[in-house]
């Protein structure tokens, strides 16, 4: 794990730059292994996987949502289906009604974005950054903000 959130070397590479094994092929920009022929970069799609977690914030959301479907670790909210209820709401009450219902639920600010988020359990400040998926979480908003705010005052007692 690191203190950063993504990999400091993500981002296209030429395989030429890359250094070379005993038979003279690449590295694994992973594992170090050396790529097998027909391969440029990686030498497996485990590899791939795991670097693209470590490297993209998009395709970790994804591999989150996938795992956990939007529920939240903390409280159970199963986030889609919650946020699916309450646009059906807006529809057909109204905006004031719906943002009331938000407000009551701890959601402040969710019109534009997505009412869940990827919570690092070991925090990056603390090494927890370019984690696998073992070290993220689904949380609902409200969660993932009571969670940052217990973690940002224990930081502020270390110091």
């Amino acid at each position: 794990m690191s203190r950063h959130r993504y990999n400091p070397e993500r981002g296209r590479v030429d395989p030429r730059d890359l250094p070379r094994g005993p038979q003279g092929r690449a590295l694994c920009r992973h594992c170090g292994a050396e790529v097998p022929p027909r391969r440029r970069t990686f030498c497996s799609e485990g590899c791939v996987h795991e670097w693209k977690l470590r490297s993209q914030a998009t395709y970790l959301r994804r591999q989150v949502f996938a795992r956990d479907h939007g529920r939240c670790a903390a409280c159970g909210l199963v986030v889609p289906a919650v946020k699916k209820r309450l646009d059906k709401l807006r529809r057909e009450c109204g905006e004031s009604t719906w943002m009331v219902r938000l407000k009551r639920l701890g959601f402040w600010d969710c019109r534009d974005r997505t009412w869940w988020e990827v919570h690092h359990i070991k925090p990056v400040a603390e090494g927890g950054g370019m984690c696998s998926l073992t070290n993220v979480c689904t949380l609902c908003v409200p969660c993932h903000r009571r969670t940052t705010r217990r973690v940002r005052k224990r930081q502020g007692s270390r110091s």
